[in-house]
């Protein structure tokens, strides 16, 4: 997370970056890394990790390796809404901990990384009218994806089945 010292109008508000984890091993330390290099404030950006009945390492590597992240451990999987529910409606983490109370929100999905400045971006989207209340960010897949073609020569009526030649 950035030191650079940002002008007071650019990012005076509170933001919580709110990463939900379930099982997502190393795509979610990749994420939590990624935010890491967030060109923001520190002292103005809150990365809150829930973990969302996980059995894997994550919260425990996050809890050694990243003290900069919050962590909430519901102790049960509460489905993708009510973990997201839970990293923006929290007053303390797991520890006991008070959360920032924040202007901004964003949820990350754990399997996501961002650019160093992915928040300055959706930031100048408020630039656009007091009216605006939600921005988005431009989603590109990694290069670890690819792209496939299916074709299909033939459909059949639901039910059906394939008709199969005999010879």
């Amino acid at each position: 997370i950035s030191t650079r010292d940002w002008s007071s109008d650019v990012c005076s508000s509170d933001l919580r970056v709110v990463v939900l984890s379930f099982d997502g091993g190393q795509m979610t330390i990749d994420c939590l890394q990624s935010l890491a290099a967030t060109d923001w404030p520190r002292d103005r950006l809150e990365v809150v990790m829930v973990d969302n009945g996980s059995l894997d390492d994550v919260t425990a590597r996050v809890r050694r390796d990243m003290s900069w992240v919050r962590v909430l451990e519901p102790l049960r999987n509460l489905g993708f809404a009510g973990g997201c529910n839970l990293g923006l409606s929290a007053n303390v983490d797991s520890d006991g901990a008070a959360l920032v109370d924040y202007e901004f929100a964003a949820l990350i999905n754990n399997d996501a990384t961002v650019d160093p400045g992915w928040l300055r971006g959706l930031w100048s989207g408020f630039d656009a009218g007091d009216d605006v209340g939600a921005v988005s960010a431009n989603m590109l897949f990694h290069d670890r994806f690819r792209g496939i073609d299916v074709s299909v020569s033939e459909t059949t009526m639901a039910g059906s089945g394939d008709r199969k030649s005999t010879r």
